[in-house]
């Protein structure tokens, strides 16, 4: 994206014509290699699933940018596969922050004062005892509390309970039983007033015990 920018910015000031120029890494790349870093990158550990019943489209695509290097000296300055590495390490740091990173603080603080969070807690039990979390910011900072997080816009809740426990403790699960809506009310929060968390629990298991921390969290622990 970087390039991208840097490339319209350079074709404005320094190009005057008509004719289409291409602004790319002019490497060829397959949709299989792409989707092997992808899967790397990202940790993913379920099955890519081939669909050749589809229309495969145009077999091979190359852009030819030259034109963009005679005519205003542009040529891509990230190498793609390092550039791909820190777009996902980007999404992955803002889709697991909390929401105040997205939404301006003013906006964020008008939510918290008026909005209950709608958000999701986890149980999670594995073979050496129950997981808890000490948090490292508010609210409930430096208390042991179970795993959560707010559910996204269009996001299921189990969906949003897989995503969490993958971001906070880096593990798979197995959801076993719903727990139920319940509430949260905190006296102090990140911006500064009282915070209201509608939350849904959930039970669930994980066979494994190699727990990673996240930014949320001080400390994990397994009781």
């Amino acid at each position: 994206m970087k390039d991208a920018a840097e490339g319209i910015l350079d074709a404005t000031e320094r190009y005057d014509s008509s004719e289409p120029v291409n602004l790319g890494s002019g490497e060829e790349i397959s949709i299989r290699e792409l989707i092997d870093v992808i899967v790397e990158e990202t940790g993913f550990e379920g099955d890519v699933e081939w669909d050749t019943s589809k229309p495969d489209g145009q077999p091979r695509r190359k852009l030819d940018t030259s034109r963009a290097k005679e005519r205003f000296d542009w040529e891509a300055s990230s190498e793609f596969w390092e550039s791909l590495r820190e777009t996902i390490e980007s999404y992955e740091a803002n889709r697991g922050g909390s929401m105040s990173e997205s939404i301006p603080e003013d906006e964020w603080e008008t939510i918290v004062r008026n909005v209950p969070i709608v958000s999701v807690d986890l149980v999670v039990e594995c073979p050496d005892g129950i997981v808890l979390g000490k948090r490292s910011n508010e609210p409930a900072k430096g208390e042991w509390f179970v795993p959560g997080g707010r559910v996204q816009k269009g996001e299921k809740l189990e969906e949003a309970t897989h995503w969490i426990a993958n971001e906070e403790l880096g593990l798979d699960i197995e959801i076993r039983r719903s727990l139920g809506a319940f509430e949260h009310f905190y006296s102090t929060s990140d911006v500064g007033n009282e915070k209201h968390y509608v939350a849904h629990g959930f039970y669930t298991w994980s066979d494994h015990t190699d727990i990673h921390n996240d930014l949320q969290h001080e400390d994990i622990e397994i009781f």
